[in-house]
């Protein structure tokens, strides 16, 4: 962590921002959730992308993480008749 504000380099920084790292002082500070952002765009961003990653994968075929699909038994012979 840097020890300046980005936006402020006479200002020391109080921490960085959880979604882009960037260096904030005490007038450059958005806290969201208990974590620290640059700005408002930053908490909106971030939020976005942990709602996708939050979301289960999808089970369509198209999708490489997906259970791979279940392998299709051979057909069945017809049975042997009994012996004479």
């Amino acid at each position: 962590m840097e020890r300046f504000c980005a936006n402020h380099p006479d200002s020391p920084s109080v921490g960085a921002c959880k979604a882009c790292e960037k260096s904030v002082c005490l007038m450059c500070v958005v806290d969201s959730q208990g974590s620290t952002f640059c700005s408002e765009a930053c908490v909106k961003a971030y939020q976005e992308v942990r709602t996708w990653l939050d979301q289960p994968a999808a089970e369509d075929e198209w999708n490489p993480l997906a259970a791979a699909p279940k392998p299709v038994p051979p057909p069945k012979s017809p049975p042997k008749p009994a012996p004479a």
